[in-house]
Order: C-alpha cells, then sequence, then structure tokens
C-alpha cells in the first residue's frame, strides 16, 4: 500500500480547503479564467446554493456550444490543477484559456466530420472497426440526469470484438 501525501488546501491559493468547486469556480485562478472566457456570470454563485444547480442552471439558459465551452472550461481548469499538483507544472490562466480553445476547436471539427459521415450512412447505424492486432478499442458512454446522479459505461475489445 503507497501513502500519498497531498495538501489539502487549494494548490493555487492554500489559503481554502482544496474542494472541487473552490478549485473550478471559487480560487482566484479559477475567477481570472471564467472572466477572460466571458462567461464569468456563471461564477458568481448564490451563498449557500451547490455550485451543480448553477450550471444546471447554466445548461437550461445556455446555448449548445457555450454549454460545451462551460464543460471545457472546467476539464482544463481540473487538467491544469492535476498538472501542477502531480508534475509541478505551473499553469497559468492564458494557458488554461488556450487549453480551452484547443479543446473547443478539436470538438467543433469533430462535429463537422460526424455530421458528414452520419449524411453518408443509414441514419441511427454505426459501423465499429476492430483495432489493428496487440491494440485495444474502448468505447466509453457517459450519462449526467437531471436529479444530478451519473452513469459510466465502457466496453473493451480487441481485434476480435
Amino acid at each position: 500500500m503507497k501513502y500519498v501525501v497531498v495538501d489539502s488546501r487549494c494548490p493555487w491559493c492554500h489559503s481554502h480547503l482544496e474542494f472541487d468547486t473552490h478549485v473550478l469556480f471559487a480560487c482566484d485562478f479559477a475567477r481570472i479564467v471564467w472572466y477572460n472566457s466571458g462567461i464569468q456570470q456563471l461564477v458568481q454563485v448564490v451563498p449557500g446554493e451547490m455550485e451543480a444547480m448553477t450550471i444546471m442552471r447554466a445548461f437550461e439558459i445556455y446555448t449548445r456550444e457555450r454549454c460545451v465551452l462551460l464543460g471545457m472550461i472546467c476539464w482544463s481548469l481540473w487538467n491544469s490543477r492535476n498538472n501542477w499538483v502531480w508534475e509541478k507544472a505551473n499553469g497559468s490562466a492564458f494557458g488554461v484559456k488556450a487549453s480551452t480553445l484547443n479543446l473547443l476547436q478539436d470538438w467543433r471539427a469533430s462535429q463537422v466530420k460526424e455530421s458528414k459521415i452520419s449524411n453518408q450512412r443509414i441514419s441511427g447505424t454505426r459501423i465499429w472497426t476492430k483495432p489493428e492486432l496487440g491494440w485495444f478499442k474502448m468505447n466509453v458512454d457517459v450519462a449526467v440526469f437531471q436529479d444530478g446522479n451519473t452513469g459510466v459505461g465502457n466496453v473493451l475489445r480487441d481485434m476480435h470484438g
């Protein structure tokens, strides 16, 4: 058994306990990232209200693209936090924004490709292609329900399916 010592304070401000909601929304570092993203009103969390409710409210009023941006900012913030904690790689708000914009660009490109692919085949059918010999392919799906519960499923297959 390994014992990893991890500081329980926020890796950026060191003045609050590290909770995901603090790292993603309340820390000054995160607030700068949100402010620079153009959707800073989301981080003005109502005192006593769970941040998950604030995010759910955002998903109700924002466009699809803005919701994708919200998720990608959270992902980039958390990734930057992990890089700092585990790799001692000091990131910047600019770096988080750049990472987010790269993810958004990749997402937009994948939407165009997926649209072209779905127009070329019968609606609702997907064709699985096997990986090369010695490789595995993992398909993953995640669902987030209105009551806050989540579900995750995955399938790992080799060239024989």
